[in-house]
């Protein structure tokens, strides 16, 4: 069994995040105060959420499959159960995100510690269960 986290800086930029919406909070409370307050707070609750996540989010691969544990609870694949595996587009900061599909899909994305190495796990248990397979996914792991 490999389990694969978050890199520490996504971490560290989330905190960030938290850091920054109370610093404002604080700022406009003390020039005065608006409505603006419950929409920092608010952000700074939904940063908080995404801190905590990442915190305890990671990727489990084993013999049975794959499986994603979020503190809303875990997405489990298992290899038999896979139809493909491939890429799409993800935007600026992460480029490129992969998609492992079956009835649920579970999507990876370069924020993962060891993000190659896990992608190279998956395409080998794909591949000695014949399930498709991206090129794109496997040049990502070339790169």
């Amino acid at each position: 069994m490999q389990v694969f986290k978050y890199k520490k800086y996504i971490h560290i930029l989330n905190f960030i995040s938290i850091i920054f919406n109370l610093l404002l909070f604080i700022l406009v409370r003390l020039l005065g105060g608006s409505n603006l307050d419950i929409i920092l707070i608010l952000a700074a609750i939904i940063a908080l959420f995404g801190f905590v996540n990442a915190l305890y989010s990671k990727y489990i691969i084993d013999d049975e499959g794959i499986r994603r544990k979020t503190i809303f609870g875990q997405n489990i694949i298992k290899w038999s159960k896979i139809s493909r595996v491939y890429s799409q587009p993800a935007g600026k900061l992460v480029k490129v995100s992969v998609v492992i599909c079956s009835d649920k899909n579970i999507i990876i994305n370069a924020w993962i510690k060891d993000y190659k190495k896990l992608l190279q796990e998956i395409i080998n248990k794909c591949s000695s269960k014949k399930i498709q397979v991206d090129t794109k996914v496997c040049e990502i792991c070339k790169q």
